[in-house]
């Protein structure tokens, strides 16, 4: 059993204060996972039949679909008072337009620069607060992605069929078209 212990205080570092744009922004990171969960329950629902637990996953998700924009809201409302402020308050409105959006191509952009533009989503303030805002803005987007894996997933009765020109044919394959010109040209026998 140790006797003796160390007294001596740290230093604290200049701005060690967290913003209230950081603290929004960490309510908001709680409201993501029930989110998720709810989008992952729904994900496979294709709406055929009828079934009173689809009713209360519809509730479910629709709840936490509106505590999640009441808390990017929040977020998107708060004063920057800080360098990660700014990063915080995109990553929250990227957050938005996605949940907002009815366009598809208009998510899949919104995808694209999220997976292609991480460097920009980074602090390069090396202290407490600087590492704590870098750990919400990684936590936001993969949070992002994770729920873009859901709402992007394409369902199985829309999935396109494909192009006759991505099938392989031989030339001396009868189309439809042309295999009745073939039957008319043949004698009768």
């Amino acid at each position: 059993m140790a006797d003796t212990f160390n007294t001596t205080s740290r230093a604290s570092s200049k701005g060690a204060n967290i913003s209230p744009i950081a603290l929004a922004f960490s309510g908001f990171i709680t409201t993501t996972w029930p989110l998720i969960r709810a989008e992952r329950d729904l994900s496979g629902f294709c709406g055929m039949g009828w079934d009173p637990a689809v009713d209360a996953w519809i509730r479910d998700a629709e709840t936490t679909h509106g505590a999640t924009l009441a808390a990017l809201k929040n977020v998107i409302a708060q004063p920057v008072t800080q360098d990660g402020d700014a990063l915080l308050r995109i990553v929250a409105r990227i957050w938005d337009r996605v949940m907002r959006s009815c366009d598809p191509a208009e998510v899949a952009d919104l995808r694209h620069f999220i997976l292609n533009k991480q460097r920009l989503f980074r602090m390069e303030r090396r202290d407490a607060v600087g590492n704590a805002v870098n750990r919400l803005l990684e936590s936001g987007l993969l949070r992002l992605q994770i729920y873009l894996n859901f709402v992007t997933r394409p369902d199985f009765d829309e999935v396109p069929l494909p192009l006759a020109t991505s099938t392989q044919t031989s030339a001396d394959t009868p189309t439809p078209a042309t295999a009745s010109t073939d039957e008319e040209m043949e004698p009768v026998t």
